[in-house]
Order: C-alpha cells, then structure tokens, then sequence
C-alpha cells in the first residue's frame, strides 16, 4: 500500500509543472494531461501536453486571453519556468532523448542546452536567470546539477549513490532544497544545499517520505508532502526543517503545494488519480485539525490538476477534464469566477 501511495503521488506531481510558447492562435490538441504554471514577474499562463499529445507549448498572454500555441513535431515534455529574461526552458526528446533547450517566449531562438546520452530533466531556473537546476543521470543515477543560461559551466551538486531530484531555488538564489533517497530507498527525505552543492543538510528525519519542497516567498518557509501521518499531507516547516507544520488531516492524498505570491495562501492537488481537486488553505493553520477545512475550488466531478498563482495573486490557473478532455482554467481564490481559457476538439 505504501509503495502504490508513493506511485499514486508521483502520478498527480508528474502532471504539474511548468511550461509555454506563441505565434499564430490555433486549437491546442487534445491531450490527456497538462502541466501549467506562470511566467515570473509576468501575467504569462504557461501549459503544455505530453509527449504523446503530439508536442506543443500554449502561452496565454493573461488569464483571461485566448490562448496561443506553437506545435512541435516531436513530443515536449516537463519545463521549467520562464524568466523575466523573456527565456523558457524546458525538455524535449526530438534529438533521440530527454536534453534541455531553451527558447524565447516566442518560440524564436530555440537552443539545446545539454548534449548526452542520459536524460536531462527538470529544468529550473534560478531567480535571476543566470543559472538553471536541473536532473541528470549522465552519471549513472539521478543527481542534482546547475548550468549557465546558455549550457556552458556544468556543474554537479550532489554525489550520492541514490536518486537525487526535485531542485527548488530559494527566492534569492542562495540556497536549493531537493528530495532524495539518499538515507533509505523507500522513503525520499528533503535536503537543502548551498548553491555551489556545499552544506547539504538534511532537513526532514523520519522513516516516511517527504517530497516536493517549495520555497516560501520570503524564503523563510518550505511546504513539502508527506505522509509521515499515514497518508500524504501537506506540511510546512521553517527553512532550517525546525517548526513542522501539518497544514492538511484527511484521509485523501494531499500533495503539489504551491505558495500564493504574498506567502499567505498554499493551493494543492486532493484525491487519488481520476478525482483530484484543487483546494486552497491558510498557510499558517491546520483548519481541519480545528474542525473545519481548506476550501475546494474547483468542486467539480473530475480531475482538476497543477495548480498555479497568478503573478498579482489573484487568479488561480489549473487544468480541469470537467469538459471531457483536459482545458485550461482560472478561477478566483475564492472558488468564484471559473473562466475557461481554452477550447479544445
């Protein structure tokens, strides 16, 4: 049961990232998932399908615009943010395996970044654009890397022998928290490093898994995922790991935490595969611990993934099947103002 919980999770976290791109308005296809997020001091709502949907990243140039796509001819798959560079990073397969390239919000400019036989994945930027996180196994298992913007200045942060993933910055670039296995195979713990790989320091130390931090803001918090209480549940705890904070007690998986842009709110995913909601909570409170529980927005009989703050907080980005196959969605973090932003066949 644990082993299927974990695989669960990894299904709902696997479906919401970051992505993007626009020339001329055209029909997103139809895919079975989306990734979605937002462009950095930008209004940018970013999406894109799976390999298999036949590629294509979507760039919507503010929450309630129509949407524009431009298509690839090979599956694109897991990006990373946009910066306020004008850069989007991300991952495609379209020279034999998973490298990352990066490309103006245009779609102009397209460069490969990563030239190997292993898979480079997971891209991140660093909050001033220099530099990029991301995950490679050019080593024989995942770890931990940074480069230039422009793919120069490889370097290798971390050297265990177990899988090391999840690179999330801190808002001001100092530091990057990840998940590894490191200490048991079963049960990932979340570490924070230096960026120059130096100091990691365990912060979570327990027997169950803790996953996907995110940085607070302020840099003061991190929100993570875990199921330390039996099934998975959202947590904060203070950027040394003192303080754990259970913010979520209910018997659903809990997991994607995503801080709003004043540190007040975290939006997350709710519910085993095929009926995940979106739900927003205090993040400083436990609601249900107290009797009464985080707000559902996006109440709605199907699968309702990635959830992504609008740069001004006030918009909340997801990908919803309520409509039959998965669309593009905002809606207020009230649960009010559901806007459809796309229209698929």
């Amino acid at each position: 049961m644990h082993k299927l919980l974990i695989a669960s999770l990894i299904i709902v976290l696997a479906v919401t990232s970051a992505l993007m791109v626009l020339p001329q308005a055209k029909a997103l296809p139809q895919v079975r998932a989306l990734t979605l997020g937002t462009a950095p001091q930008s209004n940018n709502v970013l999406a894109s399908g799976p390999p298999d949907s036949g590629g294509g990243i979507v760039v919507a140039t503010g929450p309630e615009n129509a949407p524009l796509v431009s298509p690839f001819g090979v599956g694109t798959i897991l990006v990373g943010q946009a910066v306020s560079n004008g850069k989007i990073a991300f991952v495609s397969d379209r020279d034999g395996n998973n490298e990352i390239y990066t490309m103006n919000v245009d779609g102009t400019g397209v460069a490969r970044l990563t030239v190997n036989v292993a898979s480079d994945v997971s891209p991140t930027w660093s909050p001033d654009g220099s530099k990029i996180a991301f995950v490679s196994n050019r080593d024989g298992n995942n770890e931990i890397y940074t480069m230039n913007a422009d793919g120069t200045g490889v370097t290798r942060l971390t050297t265990s022998t177990s899988d090391d993933s999840s690179p999330a910055w801190s808002p001001d670039g100092s530091k990057i928290a990840f998940q590894t296995n490191r200490d048991s195979f079963s049960n990932p713990e979340i570490y924070v490093m230096n960026v120059d790989g130096s100091g990691q320091t365990r912060l979570t130390v327990n027997t169950f898994s803790d996953l996907t931090p995110a940085w607070s803001p302020n840099g003061t918090k991190i929100a993570f995922s875990t199921n330390r209480d039996g099934n998975f549940e959202i947590y904060t705890m203070n950027a040394d790991g003192t303080g754990a904070t259970r913010l979520t007690s209910n018997p659903a998986l809990d997991a994607n935490p995503t801080w709003s842009h004043d540190g007040t709110k975290i939006a997350f995913v709710r519910g085993g595969f095929g009926s995940e909601q979106i739900y927003v909570l205090d993040a400083d409170l436990c609601h249900e611990c107290i009797g009464t529980g985080p707000t559902n927005l996006s109440q709605s009989a199907s699968r309702n993934l990635g959830p992504a703050w609008s740069p001004d907080g006030t918009r909340i980005l997801f990908a919803s099947s309520r409509d039959g196959n998965f669309e593009l969605y905002a809606i207020n973090p009230d649960g009010t103002g559901v806007t459809r932003l796309t229209s698929n066949t």
